[in-house]
């Protein structure tokens, strides 16, 4: 929850048709994950690098939904996820287009952020 105002604001996500509530100090984490995975389709990654991506964005995203989430596990997910995007980053996987390889140089370069900084989110 944040406060705003004197006012309590939720922060939440929704995944399979089903809200969740976000733990507090890890919204951020949750809206690049929920990004990552809104444009993984577009990622040139073979089908294996493909699922293990979802996989680990989707382990973030539940993990961030705990009331007290385990940043061990968020961390691990969000190294394996720059791994994977690493090779459009830096434009060389075969027939990178120029927007995905943006995107996903924005990506890991604030996936390498919060990595650095989930130690301290969350209180």
């Amino acid at each position: 929850m944040l406060a705003w105002n004197n006012e309590t604001v939720h922060q939440s996500i929704q995944t399979n048709r089903t809200t969740q509530e976000i733990a507090p100090g890890f919204e951020e984490i949750a809206r690049v994950i929920t990004e990552v995975l809104r444009r993984l389709p577009e990622a040139e990654m073979d089908e294996t690098d493909h699922e293990d991506a979802r996989e680990a964005a989707q382990e973030v995203l539940d993990e961030v939904t705990q009331e007290e989430p385990d940043r061990g596990r968020i961390r691990r997910g969000m190294t394996l996820l720059r791994k994977l995007l690493a090779p459009m980053a830096r434009g060389v996987a075969a027939g990178a287009q120029k927007g995905v390889q943006q995107w996903a140089l924005d990506a890991t370069e604030k996936l390498g952020q919060l990595t650095a900084a989930v130690n301290r989110v969350g209180g």
